[in-house]
Parts: structure tokens; sequence; C-alpha cells
């Protein structure tokens, strides 16, 4: 659980707090840094690359099985419904 939320008596999930004033600049940092990046890539002429689909569906496979484990693992943790 997520060390200070508060756990909602009805749906037993965590609820944490809306952000303060230090998380809301933290975010606007972040936001504005990758902002800057992407108007410093625009120029960026990158190489033609060969291998960029199959490396591209590898990497997609591997992302979506890691996903389908975690999904069957939280399904057989959790408590029945029934």
């Amino acid at each position: 659980m997520i060390t200070g939320a508060i756990t909602c008596a009805a749906a037993g999930n965590p609820v944490t707090p809306s952000p303060g004033w230090a998380q809301r600049r933290l975010g606007l940092a972040v936001v504005l840094a990758l902002l800057v990046a992407y108007f410093i890539a625009l120029d960026l002429q990158l190489g033609h690359v060969d291998a960029f689909i199959p490396a591209y569906g590898k990497a997609m496979f591997v992302t979506e099985s890691i996903t389908a484990v975690l999904q069957f693992v939280q399904f057989f943790m959790l408590p029945s419904r029934r």
C-alpha cells in the first residue's frame, strides 16, 4: 500500500490526497523540460536503421508479455468474489 494513503472503506482502494504546491511545481518543471527537449530534437536528423521494425516488435512483445504475467499474478493473488 502507498505510504500515507487513505484507504477508501467502500472500495478498498488507496486514495491519495491532491498534490501539494511542491508536487505541482515539480510537474510543471518536468513538462517544461520535455517541451524544451522536444523543440531541440525537431532539427535532429536521425540515421536510417533497417532493423527498426523488428526491434520495435521485439520490444512490444517483451512489454506485453511482462504485462500479461503481472495481470495473471494479480488475478490469482486477489481473493475471489464468489
